[in-house]
Order: C-alpha cells, then sequence, then structure tokens
C-alpha cells in the first residue's frame, strides 16, 4: 500500500491513499464540553461516581469548567446545578474525603493553599 508523507517526516503523520480526514479543532476543554452537554454531564459524573477516586475527580473536573468558564458558571447557576450537587453529595457522604471537601471549597471560591483542613 501506498502512503502519503516523507519517511522520517517531523510531523510522523501518514495517510493511506483512499483514508478520509476530518479536521480537528483545539479549543478548550470547558467550550468543548458545552457541545457534549455542559456542566450536566459533570454532574452525572459525580452522580454516578463509585468510589472516592472516581468522586474527587468529577469534582475536580468540574471545579476547573466553572472556574475558568463564564458559560460553565452560568450553566450551574440556571440549571440548579449548586442544588442538585448538594443533593448528589449527601448520597456520596461515605466516599467523600478531604481532597472532596477542597475540591468544594475551591468551587465557591476559597483559597485552599492557606487552609488547613481535619475531616
Amino acid at each position: 500500500s501506498r502512503f502519503f508523507g516523507a519517511e522520517g517526516s517531523s510531523s510522523g503523520c501518514e495517510m493511506q491513499l483512499g483514508t478520509v480526514v476530518e479536521c480537528v479543532h483545539r479549543m478548550p476543554f470547558a467550550d468543548a464540553l458545552t457541545t457534549l452537554g455542559g456542566v450536566h454531564m459533570l454532574l452525572e459524573l459525580v452522580s454516578h461516581a463509585q468510589n472516592t477516586l472516581a468522586l474527587n475527580k468529577a469534582l475536580r473536573l468540574l471545579v476547573s469548567c466553572v472556574r475558568l468558564n463564564a458559560r460553565s458558571l452560568d450553566q450551574m447557576a440556571r440549571c440548579h446545578g449548586y442544588s442538585l450537587l448538594a443533593l448528589f453529595l449527601q448520597r456520596k457522604a461515605h466516599i467523600m474525603d478531604s481532597l472532596s471537601v477542597q475540591a468544594l471549597l475551591e468551587l465557591v471560591g476559597l483559597n485552599t493553599s492557606t487552609v488547613t483542613l481535619v475531616v
């Protein structure tokens, strides 16, 4: 079979003849998330977390998106996301740890680098 691209090319990208190529645009995660359901999807991740690690990863993603993206922050307010998050976390209290609490404090704007958490 024949490939386009020079051997040893710096891009490392070769394509077989007849291959369909799609153009991919880079965008910030929070913007890409909007096209996939926005903060609703992240709230779903929180609600489906079965262990501490999964919960902390879901919370960290949620915090990052809400703190760094105005659209995500607006979505959280419009869909009562904070109330939903509280409801989900009541059911997840048994798997929460100090990292979970730290993520929640960051979500509400508290700088946790200056706070000592005792759980």
